[in-house]
């Protein structure tokens, strides 16, 4: 992070196509990377994570409502409001 601010503040005192060039470099290395981190935390997570839960779904008139049933591994799920994924 710290090269990324000298070199922002170094192509904005000598505005080059070469500093700006350094910089876009390293700007799109550093998302790259950050990319690259995502997917590997994603895939970690992805392992670690229980498989959602089934809903039920009910229609009403013209809505259509999605339930999460109870977890039957957990007596305290039914207390918490959990998101559907």
């Amino acid at each position: 992070m710290e090269d990324l601010i000298s070199l922002t503040r170094a192509a904005l005192s000598s505005p080059t196509i070469e500093s700006f060039e350094t910089l876009a470099f390293q700007l799109l290395t550093v998302s790259i990377e950050a990319s690259v981190q995502a997917v590997q935390y994603g895939r970690e997570h992805l392992k670690t994570t229980p498989p959602p839960k089934p809903h039920i779904k009910e229609t009403i008139g013209s809505y259509t409502l999605f339930r999460q049933l109870p977890n039957k591994h957990d007596p305290t799920s039914h207390n918490r409001a959990e998101h559907p994924y």
